[in-house]
């Protein structure tokens, strides 16, 4: 039996879809459960409201527990949740669905899971398309799911198969990506052609090539400004070079690529001179070469698209065949082609070297991360009893414990600004505390401390910047970079250490002056005195 109307379910879902996703002012269990009773008691659902959005949503996104007195979503969350997912081996290929306007910046900074725990990916092209749909003009692209897993990428599958994921870096992409016919397999009306090799690894650059072949060509219209002149496309300025004539050279470095080609003389090959802005330039000489690299620079800079394509071709040798060999015949010879895009590709990936790295923090757990004396209440008083003046060494005791109150989310918003690790000491005589550790850690902030996990009882032999310490013992005291003490009246809460180390927007900051501890310490003044 319906109890809606179509347009009153889809209204409906999308609420729900924000309730048990999205929603940072409800206290969600670990797994993600909310109470059926708030629903009906706050938010104004039937119970035979909620069981029909269960069973008629077709991704079906949402469980009951077993009573039905609580209710989920499968996964899409942006709140910190552990859904129960099971880590599988993925097949070889997964797809991923989007639209058209977003493919260039996928391209360049591969597929980001925003405000979502995960990266979403699809089993089939066909659910791939229809989620690209959704965005506008679909577009999917071909994911090498075997490679990312062999590379040490976990993939887990939702019990509505959909397949999750932390990153997809633009190598693990393929190349000749399966898109809507319109979009990718067609160009200027022609067929185009998949020219990447994968016996040789190399990708052969032309005009009628499949994606990125074919927007590396110069033909494409990556239009850029160049040293006050409109470019086009790159075959445009190539052109105008052999223009002696300014006004005739910024009309023909104005074209685009096909358009260009048709001006192409070849008079300038006698004494092998070439034309800039009124300069003359030897063919042959380095400044010739360099003239040539800034313009290419300058078209990476400004376009989009091409970066996003050359950028894509990361580890790949690219060839021209079509190019002539010889530089005293060309403006621009195949081998100079092929060297001045793979050396701006390398180079933008060693940019990131160069920045400034950075500030590592050490965040111990008892007490800072976990809550010592909830775990503490969950033993009986016999075992109490037992370990008596050695509580620590209780077995299992770690694994019963709870997190600190703002713990979670304070990892989440350092982990943007800080590079994290746990450093924490366990109790020599608890073997069980060891791993409790690890499963703590892996329940509750396994996004962020992934493998960054340190357990010593000396903490002044790991180099960073600050260490996050309730107490100053095993080695806290001696650590070369900044203690923060939590819990002390500098730092009581991690309200206070995220506004000590700059975690602090507007945003936060109204979050901050709500609470009657920072009014009554003057916040603002505070971060005004910060040096952000």
């Amino acid at each position: 039996m319906k109890y809606m109307t179509d347009r009153q379910r889809i209204q409906r879902g999308k609420h729900l879809a924000f309730l048990l996703r999205h929603d940072k002012g409800y206290p969600f269990d670990a797994h993600g459960w909310r109470e059926v009773s708030d629903l009906i008691t706050n938010h104004g659902y039937t119970m035979e409201e909620l069981t029909e959005i269960v069973a008629t949503n077709n991704k079906q996104r949402y469980e009951f527990s077993e009573d039905k007195s609580r209710i989920r979503a499968r996964q899409g969350h942006s709140v910190h949740v552990d859904v129960e997912l099971e880590e599988v081996l993925p097949p070889d290929i997964l797809y991923h669905g989007t639209a058209k306007s977003f493919f260039d910046s996928i391209m360049e900074e591969g597929i980001v899971r925003g405000n979502r725990l995960y990266v979403h990916l699809s089993g089939t092209k066909e659910t791939a398309t229809n989620v690209g749909k959704r965005h506008g003009e679909p577009v999917v692209l071909v994911i090498d799911a075997k490679r990312m897993s062999e590379d040490g990428h976990r993939f887990f599958l939702s019990r509505n198969g959909v397949w999750l994921t932390d990153y997809v870096n633009p190598k693990y992409i393929t190349s000749s990506l399966k898109m809507e016919d319109n979009f990718a397999t067609t160009r200027n009306g022609q067929q185009s052609v998949d020219l990447y090799d994968p016996e040789t690894n190399t990708l052969d650059i032309r005009s009628n090539g499949q994606y990125p072949s074919g927007v590396l060509s110069n033909l494409c219209s990556n239009g850029f400004r160049f040293e006050g002149m409109v470019c086009g496309s790159m075959e445009g300025f190539l052109q105008s070079l052999k223009q002696k004539d300014r006004d005739k050279q910024r009309q023909i470095c104005s074209m685009k690529g096909g358009n260009a080609r048709k001006h192409s003389v070849t008079s300038w090959q006698t004494d092998q001179i070439v034309w800039w802005k009124g300069v003359a330039i030897d063919r042959q000489s380095e400044e010739y070469q360099k003239l040539l690299r800034r313009a290419y620079q300058a078209m990476f800079d400004q376009s989009e698209r091409f970066r996003a394509a050359l950028m894509s071709t990361r580890g790949i040798t690219l060839v021209h065949s079509s190019g002539e060999e010889n530089p005293y015949k060309t403006i621009l010879s195949k081998n100079e082609f092929c060297q001045i895009l793979m050396e701006m590709r390398d180079n933008y990936d060693k940019r990131d070297k160069h920045l400034e790295r950075k500030k590592r923090v050490f965040v111990d757990m008892d007490n800072v991360l976990v809550d010592f004396e909830s775990g503490l209440a969950q033993v009986s008083e016999e075992v109490k009893k037992e370990y008596e003046g050695r509580l620590d060494e209780i077995p299992g005791l770690f694994g019963l414990m709870k997190p600190i109150p703002g713990a979670i989310d304070a990892m989440h918003e350092l982990q943007k600004h800080y590079d994290l690790f746990i450093l924490s000491t366990a109790p020599w005589k608890n073997p069980s505390a060891w791993s409790d550790k690890v499963k703590w850690v892996t329940e509750y902030l396994d996004d962020v401390f992934h493998k960054r996990m340190v357990i010593t009882h000396r903490k002044d032999l790991c180099q960073g910047d600050y260490l996050i310490d309730d107490r100053g013992k095993n080695g806290t005291s001696d650590f070369s970079g900044e203690w923060i003490e939590f819990g002390s009246e500098k730092f009581p809460d991690w309200k206070s250490v995220l506004v000590y180390l700059g975690i602090v927007s507007q945003e936060h900051l109204d979050f901050i002056k709500s609470f009657d501890y920072w009014a009554d310490r003057n916040a603002e003044n505070i971060l005004n005195s910060m040096d952000q």
